[in-house]
């Protein structure tokens, strides 16, 4: 385990990571092939621009769903609200779970395992390729309560326009907003993609 710190605005936080150098995080990858790299194991800045935004929005939510939480960095910076954690991998879900103490579970994005129990669905940097939002939106339609909300939080990139674009096909209404956060005194554009269930 890696102990952490960083400076989100005037907000200090102090987290824990798993020691990417590890090998143990590589050996599924090095059997079953790209799917299971340990992406998981890196520090993503997305999970504290997201953990800004419901600050800064003051969002409110009775149960929260977070859809590929990775290490459970966000759950680890505290929010307003009872969080549920998901990821596709045993290993990230084992490891947020047991380092923030909040409730995770091994869930697909394509394939989930609730039905309309969240008012809150939140993920971070999950729109990395073209091809995710479609499974995205199949967790959406599942997991989120009539009335509530899903905000994705991702950092600006080169082609981030192209998967704007494919958000298109999207089964509830969505605005986007783009803020810019100082991170450890470097400010950082992200995009946020919210999302409406009717």
């Amino acid at each position: 385990m890696v102990f952490k710190s960083k400076q989100v605005q005037s907000h200090f936080f102090e987290y824990v990571l798993p020691d990417s150098q590890e090998e143990k995080w590589y050996e599924k990858y090095n059997e079953k092939g790209d799917d299971y790299f340990p992406f998981w194991v890196e520090e993503w800045p997305a999970a504290f621009g997201l953990w800004y935004f419901i600050q800064y929005h003051k969002i409110k939510a009775s149960l929260a769903l977070e859809i590929g939480c990775g290490a459970g960095v966000l759950g680890q910076l505290g929010m307003p609200f009872s969080l549920f954690q998901s990821d596709f991998l045993w290993d990230a879900t084992c490891f947020a779970s047991t380092n923030n103490r909040l409730p995770a579970v091994v869930m697909d994005m394509g394939a989930p395992c609730f039905s309309n129990v969240f008012d809150l669905v939140l993920a971070a940097d999950i729109f990395y390729h073209d091809s995710l939002p479609k499974l995205f939106y199949q967790s959406l339609k599942s997991c989120l309560k009539p009335g509530g909300i899903a905000i994705v939080c991702s950092p600006r990139r080169v082609g981030q326009k192209l998967i704007h674009d494919s958000l298109i096909d999207a089964p509830h209404p969505f605005k986007k907003r783009t803020m810019y956060i100082s991170m450890d005194k470097k400010f950082i554009p992200f995009d946020y993609h919210v999302f409406y269930a009717s």
